[in-house]
């Protein structure tokens, strides 16, 4: 195995570390919504920060990459597309940021009763599959 081959494994590595953090971000930042935890909400902010420092640690590294191995063919595009990806997460874990902001202003607030049959799961436990679909009113509303 070569250093480059190394360097991109490593990079590999990284990059699906930080998609993970960011989906279990989003995640709790939908879970503070849905239980208007203002605590959750504060753990979703301070993780941003954790996310922002690892996207630009990810993008340090991809430059590093460019600029001592020049990839070429198959490993360049999965550089460019690393920084693609990197910053598109770093963008979600900001946006799962302005999420948990608006759930400690909610849960400072009176909860407000959703009527029966509009109660949707914001983000399922499990993959939807087939012909599932997120719940719909079970009763047509009145005009």
């Amino acid at each position: 195995m070569t250093h480059l081959q190394r360097e991109i494994d490593r990079l590999k590595r990284k990059i699906l570390a930080l998609g993970a953090l960011v989906e279990q971000n989003l995640r709790l930042a939908f879970q503070a919504i849905e239980a208007r935890d203002a605590d959750k909400a504060h753990r979703v902010i301070v993780t941003d920060i954790l996310i922002d420092e690892q996207e630009v640690d990810v993008e340090e590294e991809c430059l590093k990459i460019l600029a001592l191995y020049q990839p070429v063919a198959s490993d360049l595009r999965f550089l460019v597309a690393v920084i693609k990806i990197n910053s598109e997460l770093e963008r979600i874990g900001d946006l799962a940021s302005n999420i948990g902001e608006r759930a400690i202003s909610l849960a400072q607030e009176h909860p407000v009763p959703v009527p029966g049959g509009f109660a949707v799961s914001l983000m399922p436990t499990s993959r939807l599959t087939g012909s599932q679909t997120c719940a719909a009113p079970t009763t047509p509303l009145a005009a």
